[in-house]
């Protein structure tokens, strides 16, 4: 290999063909945009399934990357064309690899080639989404086809609607319950809570049962304090 192909950034771009998490392929935009401005790559190459393949590529035409997509010829793992093969390809092909993958992924095809590319030296990145399950909404479609919302405080279920919905839900972990549904084939999605915003002073000031005057007269105090310091310091820091 020359210098000149050392030097060259072919970052491949893998993961999820489909997401729990209903804002998944928005950050994931983000993350494979942010790693286009930081790493600049030569080339972005692709295994051209659908969802996390298919968004690198786009986003490549979007930025004036030149790509490649390795597609298989076939629909299995092994054999000639498989999947398999189609996967090799793509981390014989990288010095960089970025594996975007759905938290709930029930299978392993992009982490096993990311595995691989590694081995061959490339340079491997793992994003698993969300990252967090910390608080949001749990909604599954049940066989009789109604529709459940679990309320998730602290990565549990803490209240089911409708009421009287399942029972067994609550206290359980975002994590378990999730699969637990995948097992039964019943749809289900994920709706991250809004990031928490720091709360107004009005608010936290009577929170603290800080009235307006008692604020008032502290700063006050706090403000003599300081006229004070200064007038001492003029003084030359001697008393009297």
């Amino acid at each position: 290999m020359s210098m000149t192909d050392a030097d060259r950034v072919v970052l491949a771009i893998v993961g999820s063909v489909s997401f729990v998490d209903v804002t998944a392929l928005d950050v994931a935009a983000e993350i494979v945009e942010g790693t286009f401005a930081r790493r600049r790559p030569d080339v972005v190459v692709s295994g051209g399934a659908d969802g996390i393949d298919t968004l690198g590529v786009v986003l490549a035409k979007k930025h004036g990357i030149p790509y490649r997509e390795y597609l298989p010829k076939v629909r299995r793992w092994s054999g000639p064309g498989g999947f398999q093969e189609r996967n090799l390809l793509v981390a014989g092909d990288c010095t960089r690899i970025l594996r975007i993958a759905c938290r709930w992924s029930k299978t392993y095809g992009s982490g096993w080639t990311t595995d691989q590319a590694e081995k061959r030296g490339a340079t491997a990145w793992r994003v698993i989404l969300p990252r967090t399950v910390e608080r949001g909404t749990l909604q599954a479609r049940l066989r009789h086809e109604e529709v459940v919302s679990a309320r998730v405080e602290g990565g549990k279920v803490v209240e089911v609607t409708p009421h009287g919905g399942p029972e067994r839900w609550a206290g359980r972990h975002v994590d378990d319950l999730v699969r637990e549904l995948q097992a039964g084939r019943l749809p289900v999605r994920w709706i991250p809570a809004p990031p928490r915003r720091p709360r107004p002073w009005p608010q936290v000031r009577a929170e603290m049962g800080l009235d307006e005057q008692r604020v008032g007269v502290h700063r006050k105090q706090m403000l003599a304090e300081v006229e004070e310091f200064r007038r001492h310091e003029e003084r030359g820091g001697q008393h009297g």
